[in-house]
């Protein structure tokens, strides 16, 4: 499949539809660019202060540190935001609350474990708000859903049923969007190997 056609395939499946117009043919050739070029799926990012991606869809964490920190998942939550708004997606937060390695927070009035000392680290919060996120998706009956991709850094995104299977059908495994279970076991794969050498 060549990059425009990738592009072509999202489109009718209705992925750049929360991309704002002026931005659009920006994203789309980013996508067939990076396609191409590496057969990875990046989309771009403002080149200024602070580095949002033009696509609402797409979520760069870099190494997952700073979802991590104190802070971090009401930043992530706020820079999702206008994606939750256009999906008319609620997401309510309160005690936010960190003790030595435990992380909660309460969103819409439940309370969600973001970390309590894995050995996955930061990582273990990037699952976590996840599965918190797409909890809440379809609590609120949302076909949308939140995976995890790693290239070079650590990405969330945003996408559908349809969507997944566009692009799980035309990346390799370790370039393509994961669910939870897949991203985990490969970042705890990943670990042992270093551990082992």
């Amino acid at each position: 499949m060549t990059g425009k056609e990738l592009v072509y395939n999202l489109e009718k499946a209705g992925y750049f539809k929360y991309t704002d117009n002026d931005k659009l043919a920006f994203v789309q050739d980013s996508i067939i660019k990076h396609f191409e070029t590496d057969k990875v799926f990046i989309t771009e990012f403002n080149s200024k202060p602070p580095f949002k991606s033009y696509d609402l869809r797409f979520y760069d964490c870099g190494d997952g540190e700073e979802l991590y920190e104190e802070g971090g998942v009401i930043d992530l939550l706020k820079e999702m935001q206008p994606f939750f708004d256009k999906n008319r997606v609620k997401l309510h937060y309160s005690d936010d609350n960190y003790i030595n390695d435990f992380h909660s927070i309460k969103i819409n009035g439940r309370t969600y474990v973001m970390a309590k000392g894995s050995l996955l680290m930061w990582g273990e919060t990037m699952a976590q708000f996840v599965e918190m996120v797409n909890f809440e998706l379809q609590d609120q009956h949302s076909s949308e859903r939140l995976y995890l991709m790693t290239n070079e850094n650590e990405y969330m995104m945003f996408l559908t049923q349809e969507q997944y299977d566009i692009l799980t059908a035309n990346l390799a495994f370790d370039k393509r969007p994961q669910t939870v279970n897949e991203w985990v076991k490969n970042k705890t794969d990943e670990m042992q190997r270093m551990m082992n050498r």
